[in-house]
């Protein structure tokens, strides 16, 4: 799982580097919609996905192995404790 996933870069990485496979999530359509041309481009579309959702909304997605998100939050930002609370709760 890629927290603002942004243009799919990291997602593509891990998939094609690493054999994973990852869902990545973003609030912005633009970003959605070029990350999954890039995926699909890339021949990664069975192993790769991307959503448009907010991290709040992940119920629906299930739970992950791993949990990233590159530059998405600050560490002071307020309400980054109750989030990573609920995001221990995705990651298996």
């Amino acid at each position: 799982m890629d927290i603002g996933c942004g243009w799919g870069g990291l997602l593509i990485y891990a998939v094609s580097h690493y054999g994973a496979i990852a869902t990545g999530i973003t609030l912005s359509r633009a970003q959605a919609e070029l990350a999954r041309q890039r995926i699909q481009q890339a021949g990664l579309g069975q192993r790769c996905r991307v959503e448009l959702l907010d991290y709040r909304d992940l119920e629906p997605l299930g739970q992950f192995d791993k949990v990233a998100s590159v530059g998405c939050r600050r560490l002071d930002e307020p309400g980054i404790q109750r989030d990573e609370r609920a995001l221990r709760y995705y990651t298996k």
